[in-house]
């Protein structure tokens, strides 16, 4: 079944929407990280009896050298993102065309192909682990309905 939008447009094919979307994610995800700041600064202010600005500098420090990095070796995270939900969103539109259920495992592992994919269009193609993590949730899948768990 395929729905529109509040604009007028297909789910999944709406710029405005996809945008408005991701914006909320951001700033939930913000306010959550914030949130988880705070209790982290009280946690280490009792522990460690540091200065909580200090300890927060080196965080934000550490946190940019991390994000630097992989935006590097992946892209920008914006791009990747954008690649990683279309791919989702055509994959669930014809799911739901075709009102097929997948087993959550069998989803997920769609999800973090899709996820790994959007890194090697968006980032390095020659990083070899991006293509391993593929196959690897392709593999945890293909195990399972051969009656091996892991």
């Amino acid at each position: 079944m395929i729905r529109d939008c509040e604009h007028g447009r297909q789910v999944g094919k709406c710029a405005d929407c996809d945008v408005a979307e991701l914006e909320q994610e951001n700033r939930l995800l913000r306010a959550r990280n914030e949130r988880l700041q705070r209790e982290q600064d009280a946690s280490c202010d009792g522990a460690r009896n540091e200065k909580p600005a200090k300890h927060r500098n080196t965080m934000t420090n550490d946190l940019n050298q991390i994000l630097t990095e992989r935006g590097d070796r992946y892209g920008r995270f914006v791009d990747h993102a954008r690649i990683s939900q279309e791919m989702k969103r055509l994959i669930f539109r014809h799911l739901d065309e075709r009102s097929q259920d997948l087993a959550d495992d069998q989803l997920e592992a769609l999800e973090m192909i899709c996820h790994k994919v959007a890194r090697i269009i968006n980032g390095d193609p020659d990083y070899s682990d991006s293509w391993r993590d593929v196959a690897g949730y392709a593999a945890l899948v293909a195990d399972r309905l051969d009656g091996v768990t892991r």
